[in-house]
């Protein structure tokens, strides 16, 4: 009888693992010359068997061959033919050639922060996200985000106590599980730990308007929430002011009012007032 020699396929590339380029080195080789050597992806979603050479005992080593992927999980077969016999490997592969880009940063330059910083980024697959500020570091990678929004955010609360009434530069960094990265511009900001103090709050009633007399220790964003209206929702006192001093008519029947006051920097201070319309 004839002993026939078993066919031994060897893969060099690709191997098991994440790639960040769409074409993907091949190599394959084997131990005599086969009919032909094929590959299938088993992942497509109409998985069709493709000759890669026929009559050879190698792939891509005479010659650099690459396959085309693209972005996503990938399991390949390849196999190796000669005489009704043959010899089949699979790889599994997931391929995110795709950078990250980072879109937007808060806050922006001259602007206030508390210790809260935000990166509004484009990437599904990210290994982590660095926010540099000052010299140091904070890394986070559990970054939340919904895969079927295109931009995605990524929320950073750092205690600042050290910086408070002063400036500093940050960026951000972000690094997708392929290696790619992207950097944000350093960005120069203030840092107000302060929260403002709503120091006189005063009110009478006329009829169906209240007038108020309000005074703040700083500028802010004055707003107010009626807990009894059909609908509650917070309302503009004023912006970008340290007092007010006007009047607001309200419905007929008892209210509840929260009365915030927000800096730049996010800080806040609340009072409420409780009150009856006639």
């Amino acid at each position: 009888e004839l002993s026939v020699c078993p066919i031994l396929l060897n893969i060099s590339s690709p191997l098991d693992g994440t790639y960040n380029d769409d074409k993907i080195a091949t190599n394959l080789s084997t131990n005599i010359l086969v009919d032909e050597i094929t590959y299938i992806v088993l992942s497509d979603e109409r998985p069709k068997e493709r000759r890669l050479c026929k009559e050879c005992d190698e792939y891509g080593y005479s010659k650099v061959k690459k396959l085309d992927f693209d972005d996503g999980q990938h399991n390949i077969t390849f196999k190796a033919k000669k005489n009704g016999n043959f010899s089949s490997k699979t790889k599994h592969i997931f391929v995110d050639s795709k950078e990250p880009k980072i879109k937007k940063t808060f806050p922006k330059r001259k602007d206030y922060t508390n210790g809260s910083f935000i990166v509004e980024y484009d990437e599904d697959n990210p290994k982590h996200i660095n926010l540099h500020y000052s010299d140091k570091l904070k890394v986070k990678n559990d970054c939340p985000f919904d895969p079927d929004e295109r931009h995605k955010d990524c929320e950073f609360n750092i205690n600042l106590s050290d910086f408070d009434g002063q400036s500093l530069e940050y960026w951000f960094e972000i690094e997708d599980i392929a290696g790619n990265k992207d950097e944000s511009r350093v960005t120069e900001i203030n840092v107000d730990l302060t929260p403002p103090n709503i120091t006189k709050l005063n009110y009478s009633i006329d009829g169906r308007r209240i007038e108020f007399d309000i005074e703040v220790s700083e500028e802010v964003s004055l707003d107010y929430f009626d807990q009894n209206d059909r609908i509650p929702g917070w309302k503009s006192f004023c912006r970008n002011c340290d007092s007010y001093n006007r009047r607001k008519s309200f419905s007929k029947g008892n209210h509840t009012l929260i009365i915030k006051a927000e800096d730049k920097a996010r800080n806040i201070d609340t009072e409420s007032i409780s009150f009856e319309i006639y």
